[in-house]
């Protein structure tokens, strides 16, 4: 596993498995909060973060570093997913139907984190 000084970038196109968990760990709560402002609504702010997190697995061989910073490129596939959700109001089902998974059913515990998240002024 790559040392703590490691560069968003670096993680990315290390392209392994516990390169990407870093980036993911680093960056998921920001991504998440970005939906829950935009959104307000906890469920589909976690659905859209998924997708995006599974975009983004899927598709980080198109990373090019010097292009952009990591961040941006990720917020890019993050403000695809929201248009594309508010535009269709899919979302939901289109994601988990792509990860063959069923909804996830979030606690008042979860819901309460997420809202918090919204709150923030960051991102």
């Amino acid at each position: 596993m790559p040392g703590p000084d490691v560069t968003d970038e670096q993680l990315l196109t290390a392209r392994d498995a516990a390169s990407f968990e870093r980036f993911y760990v680093r960056h998921v709560d920001a991504v998440l909060a970005y939906f829950s402002r935009r959104t307000r609504d906890a469920e589909l702010s976690a659905d859209l973060c998924a997708e995006t997190w599974a975009a983004a697995l899927t598709s980080r061989h198109r990373f090019r570093p010097g292009e952009a910073p990591a961040t941006a490129w990720l917020y890019g596939i993050a403000a695809k997913k929201l248009a594309d959700a508010q535009r269709r109001g899919y979302a939901e089902m289109r994601a988990r139907r792509r990860l063959g998974m069923e909804r996830i059913e979030l606690s008042d515990q979860d819901i309460a984190r997420i809202d918090r998240l919204g709150e923030g002024d960051d991102a």
